[in-house]
């Protein structure tokens, strides 16, 4: 793998955990209820809404102390009818406006069975400290050629 490449890879996992840091709103999800516009393993980014939420939506919530996402179906007086896209009935609660934490924005495909990968023993080696091994491997490699190809200067006396 070239270094670019590596550098490409993990400055995209620098700019989520930016993002993170900025807005606490970057999520994996956990369950294919939202297939196939959303699927297990897929990590959203969220905003706040910047409006009235409306069918379509795609919105997570907190229910029963868990965070749920999902679309809008309808809009009703006392809160929001919310469904999963995979689901075959709409979810049997009514979401309060209040519950509502954020809207999906952006999906980045499969990133989320990485992150939860890198939280492993295993994964962190193979993420983190690997790479900075190669890393640094590469760099001594390039130092050493320079070092050999340019001319020795010799100290006069």
């Amino acid at each position: 793998m070239k270094l670019s490449s590596i550098l490409l890879y993990y400055g995209l996992i620098v700019l989520v955990g930016a993002v993170f840091l900025i807005t606490g709103s970057v999520f994996i999800v956990q369950s294919g209820s939202m297939a196939p516009a959303i699927n297990a393993g897929d990590v959203i980014v969220c905003r706040a809404p910047n409006g009235p939420l409306k069918p379509g939506d795609i919105i997570t919530y907190q229910y029963e102390n868990k965070l749920i996402t999902h679309r809008v179906i309808e809009v009703l007086p006392e809160g929001l009818r919310t469904k999963g896209d995979a689901n075959e009935e709409p979810d049997p609660w009514i979401v309060p406006q209040g519950a509502v934490r954020r809207v999906a924005w952006l999906r980045i495909r499969y990133l989320g069975f990485f992150l939860a990968y890198i939280k492993t023993k295993e994964g962190w080696f193979v993420a983190v400290i690997l790479p900075a091994i190669l890393i640094i491997l590469n760099e001594t490699a390039v130092i050493v050629r320079e070092l050999l190809r340019s001319p020795r200067r010799e100290a006069s006396t």
